[in-house]
């Protein structure tokens, strides 16, 4: 059996507990985008559980380059506040994303999101939540046949984590 832990929120108390049950390795589950990371919340705390973290959260809950992609029921409409979106992205943001998106031929702000994720050297894998099998497909699709390691994300700050 093997062990994963998500959604703690005193990461300390776990890594304690963990150490007297001698597990050789855990998953851990983080919040990990570019707006956000949970990395310097786990790093130290369960470093000697030799711990997989797995990225969840990716695309910052759906968010796109406009208001106007938003579906009526994707999750930002449905359970983010009104100015979700505008306070996330800012003019100075929608212009790095944007270049980034069109420099590197992406077909969508999400493939940037995975890409973002995937060239974290620290993360094992990540976790996906797509709406539709048409969503999981293109995912698939992406890493398969891009390189998500070969696109330039040299405009977004890597210093969150």
């Amino acid at each position: 059996l093997k062990i994963g832990l998500s959604g703690i929120e005193s990461p300390h108390i776990y890594a304690k507990y963990l150490s007297r049950l001698n597990l050789p390795r855990i998953n851990v589950q983080i919040k990990h985008n570019y707006f956000y990371s949970d990395f310097h919340r786990y790093e130290q705390v369960f470093f000697n559980h030799a711990p997989r973290y797995w990225a969840y959260g990716i695309s910052a809950s759906g968010l796109k380059l406009s208001k106007t992609e938003y579906r009526e029921k994707s999750y930002v409409s449905l359970t983010r506040p009104l100015l979700y979106h505008d306070d996330l992205m800012t003019n100075i943001l929608y212009d790095k994303l944007k270049t980034l998106v069109e420099i590197n031929t992406l077909n969508s702000l999400y493939e940037l999101s995975v890409a973002y994720a995937m060239q974290e050297d620290r993360l094992f894998g990540i976790i996906v939540g797509p709406s539709s099998v048409e969503q999981l497909g293109g995912i698939y699709s992406f890493i398969k046949h891009r390189d998500p390691y070969s696109i330039d994300l040299s405009l977004l700050d890597k210093s969150l984590s």
